[in-house]
């Protein structure tokens, strides 16, 4: 994720803080912890991708259907086209 562990555990306790993931012991090693995302956390997801959409949309209205394509084939040429699965 290329962020520290500090980092990271501050922004899963923050959103364990706001309800939108659980943390629970992992039963195979208790040094660790599942952080599972919850219905709250789910909802804030599915919104955000409905906002994404519609500006999305807006955007290849602005700029046309090729230019947006071209764009964002060049993003995934700079980052990558891998995504973070939370399942």
């Amino acid at each position: 994720m290329s962020v520290t562990k500090q980092a990271a555990a501050k922004t899963i306790s923050l959103l364990e803080e706001r309800r939108y993931v659980t943390r629970e012991p992992d039963p195979a090693d208790r040094r660790r912890a599942r952080i599972r995302v919850t219905d709250r956390g789910l909802a804030m997801l599915q919104a955000g991708e409905a906002i994404f959409d519609e500006l999305r949309q807006g955007w290849e209205q602005q700029v046309g259907t090729a230019s947006l394509y071209s764009l964002e084939e060049t993003l995934r040429e700079l980052v990558g086209d891998k995504t973070i699965r939370l399942d």
